[in-house]
């Protein structure tokens, strides 16, 4: 150095002071470079032996690559001022100043290590070089992340950890067909994923008091002896896990899931019938009907219905166990009616629920209404019938010829085949007779020669609400098969 400059001393890491004694030597910085300072002096020299060292006092590491270390290496006061983003810094310097702000991204996995050391230095991946640090700025424009201090450790959080969630809570062999004071053992799984975080422990609670716990992957076994609690009854479970997250904090995720008995109720009674009727078919059991001027009666009584599977054990009967009356004849007049009435059956749950509760099983009340059937047959003579010509239902079936018993509509009248036989050597007329209501026949097809016949037959006259057609002349062939379609 030129003669005139008398003293160089560092007064602090951020300031060199120069004392001349001629006041006459000029410093200028020309170099920017965080590693090199340049000095010249107007009108003098720098000697070639002195060694100058620079030192920053604010780093700033602007770098998206990962795993960067930083390393402060200085007891006084530094700078950090960090571009990276995603990733946390860990400060171990106990004097590093830090600083947070609204502008900052951080990147992959910067992190700054520190110590006693006499500096603090900072190293990232894209620059192996370490600088001197005096502050550490974070900036953040995602508003997420969290900072802790502990013992001198500060933690910088980006982000945050993944939570653990749960998917479902798989119950096997809860029976449902029970009262609430019978006991039962099913199995209880709940199924979750941890998402990274470490299982702590695991509750299982109910609506009714008490509360059972689970180790990580394991299924809860409840039964009458274990978990009393839960053996009997419906249940709003609830299940909790507590976990610790990848930054060390805890963490209960919960799920609930309601299971109910449904006591499955006995079956119906059943309505016995018999039917006692001349003639013997006159009647359609599946349409609830009797041929007019059939005579009899119905017999009929209550078998109780069941506790069906085997295991729907509890229900009891009342007493009396029907409702009045549960069984009886009813009389099959000319006309009437008949009419069965509806009949209940009574039960109970006993003392396996509480409340006790009750159940009502019945049949409904059945009528069978009267009905004209299609007739058709021969007869030697064609005087008009009265009445009681077409009372007696066994005369016309021994005597005349067919009753379709229960074909009294238009479109089951023309899905029959009238097959007449008339006596060959004297000839007979042909009778069809069916239910006044309904419209006058349209054609008569004979099936063989598929030609309309009705106008062989008179115009119908009307007898006690039966529309009756007859031919005009008799008939002596061997065999007429005949279709009819109405108006």
């Amino acid at each position: 150095m030129a003669s005139n400059v008398t003293e160089i001393t560092e007064q602090s890491t951020v300031q060199l002071e120069i004392i001349e004694s001629d006041g006459g030597g000029q410093i200028e910085i020309i170099s920017p470079l965080p590693d090199s300072l340049e000095i010249s002096f107007s009108g003098s020299s720098i000697s070639s032996d002195l060694e100058v060292t620079t030192q920053t006092n604010t780093l700033v590491v602007d770098t998206t690559s990962d795993n960067t270390t930083v390393d402060i290496l200085q007891n006084n006061p530094t700078i950090i001022e960090s571009t990276i983003t995603n990733n946390v810094v860990e400060i171990t310097e106990d004097q590093v100043v830090f600083q947070t702000g609204s502008v900052f991204n951080t990147v992959n996995n910067t992190i700054i290590e520190g110590g006693n050391l006499t500096n603090v230095l900072f190293q990232t991946q894209s620059d192996i070089s370490n600088a001197v640090l005096s502050n550490l700025v974070i900036k953040d424009f995602s508003n997420n992340v969290s900072l802790n201090v502990n013992g001198g450790k500060l933690e910088l959080i980006f982000g945050s950890p993944s939570e653990p969630f749960f998917n479902d809570i798989q119950i096997v062999s809860f029976d449902t067909n029970r009262f609430n004071l019978v006991n039962d053992s099913y199995i209880i799984t709940p199924i979750y994923n941890l998402n990274g975080a470490t299982f702590i422990n695991g509750s299982i609670s109910s609506s009714q008091t008490g509360i059972s716990t689970f180790s990580d992957g394991n299924s809860i076994e409840i039964n009458p002896n274990t978990t009393p609690f839960m053996a009997s009854g419906s249940h709003n479970l609830v299940v909790n896990i507590t976990t610790q997250l990848s930054d060390n904090s805890v963490y209960v995720v919960s799920i609930e899931k309601e299971i109910s008995l449904n006591k499955i109720p006995p079956t119906d009674p059943i309505l016995n019938i018999t039917y006692n009727i001349s003639p013997l078919n006159a009647y359609n059991n599946t349409q609830n009907e009797i041929e007019q001027y059939a005579n009899g009666n119905i017999t009929w009584s209550t078998t109780g219905g069941t506790t069906t599977p085997n295991n729907n054990v509890g229900w009891l009967n009342n007493t009396p166990q029907f409702s009045t009356p549960s069984i009886g004849i009813e009389p099959i007049g000319d006309t009437n009616s008949i009419i069965i009435p509806k009949v209940e059956e009574y039960w109970n749950s006993g003392d396996e629920n509480s409340p006790q509760i009750y159940y009502t099983g019945s049949y409904p009340a059945r009528t069978w209404t009267r009905i004209k059937s299609l007739r058709y047959g021969t007869f030697l003579y064609n005087d008009e019938w009265d009445i009681s010509d077409l009372r007696n239902i066994e005369n016309w079936e021994s005597n005349i010829g067919t009753i379709e018993y229960g074909k009294n509509t238009t479109s089951e009248i023309e899905h029959i085949t009238l097959n007449f036989l008339p006596n060959q050597s004297t000839g007979e007329y042909l009778y069809i007779v069916y239910d006044a209501a309904l419209p006058n026949i349209n054609t008569l097809v004979n099936q063989l020669s598929f030609q309309n016949e009705i106008t062989a037959f008179n115009p119908p006259y009307i007898v006690g609400g039966y529309k009756i057609y007859v031919t005009s002349t008799k008939k002596d062939g061997t065999n007429y098969q005949h279709k009819i379609t109405f108006i």
